[in-house]
C-alpha cells in the first residue's frame, strides 16, 4: 500500500509540474535562461557598442520545424544606445524573419534580453507567442561575448493528437553563441547613438537567411 501511495504521489509530483511549465512558459524563460547560463563567467562589463559577428550552435530544439540540434547559425548583433532623457544600452540582432530589437539589462553578474512576438496557429485565428531570452557575459578583452539563448514558444491548434483532434503544441530550444566584435561604429547612428529613442537605425542590419 505505502508503494503505491509513494507512486501515486511522485506521479501527481510529475503530472503538475508538467501543467505548470505548459502554462507557465512565457514568465518563466527568462528564469530558464539564467538556469541555463549558470557556468558562464561574470561579465566584464557591459557589451560595448558597435556591430558583432555571431555564431551559434543549437544544444537541443524540440517542436520547431526549422530546429535541429548541432544546428550551425551566423547572425549579426548591434549594440547601441538608445537615448531619451538617459541613455540606456540596446542591442539589435538578425533573424530569418527580420531584425529583433531589446534594451539590456543587468542579471547577476551577466547582460540579459528578451525579444518577444506572436506566434500564427494552424487552421485558428488564436495567435500564440514566442519568448527568446538571452544571458550575454563579456571577455576582459572586451572584444569577445559568449551567449546562451532559451527560444519557448507555442503555436496554438499545431499539435495533432487524432485525425479529427488538435492541442496546442509547445517548442522550446537551447543555443549557445560566442561573439567577435568586427566594428566600432553602427551604421545609420552616429557614435552608435539613437536620439530621441524612436529612429529604427536597426533596419539597417540586413535579415539572416
Amino acid at each position: 500500500m505505502r508503494l503505491i501511495v509513494a507512486a501515486l504521489l511522485v506521479a501527481l509530483s510529475l503530472f503538475g509540474s508538467g501543467f505548470l511549465r505548459g502554462k507557465d512558459r512565457v514568465p518563466r524563460t527568462r528564469a530558464d535562461v539564467v538556469h541555463a547560463a549558470g557556468d558562464l563567467p561574470a561579465s566584464a562589463g557591459i557589451l560595448p557598442l558597435g556591430v558583432w559577428a555571431a555564431e551559434g550552435t543549437t544544444i537541443s530544439s524540440r517542436g520547431f520545424g526549422d530546429g535541429r540540434a548541432g544546428q550551425r547559425l551566423s547572425r549579426q548583433w548591434m549594440v547601441y544606445d538608445r537615448c531619451g532623457v538617459a541613455c540606456r544600452r540596446w542591442i539589435a540582432r538578425t533573424t530569418s524573419e527580420g531584425v529583433q530589437r531589446g534594451p539590456l539589462e543587468r542579471d547577476r553578474g551577466h547582460w540579459i534580453v528578451v525579444f518577444e512576438r506572436e506566434t500564427e496557429g494552424c487552421d485558428t485565428t488564436r495567435r500564440g507567442w514566442q519568448r527568446q531570452a538571452f544571458v550575454f557575459t563579456v571577455s576582459p578583452d572586451r572584444r569577445h561575448v559568449s551567449a546562451v539563448e532559451v527560444n519557448n514558444a507555442r503555436f496554438p491548434n499545431c499539435r495533432q493528437l487524432a485525425p479529427l483532434r488538435r492541442t496546442d503544441m509547445d517548442a522550446t530550444s537551447t543555443t549557445t553563441w560566442t561573439a567577435a566584435l568586427s566594428s566600432t561604429t553602427c551604421p545609420g547612428f552616429e557614435s552608435c547613438r539613437e536620439p530621441g529613442g524612436t529612429a529604427d537605425g536597426a533596419a539597417s542590419l540586413p535579415p539572416s537567411a
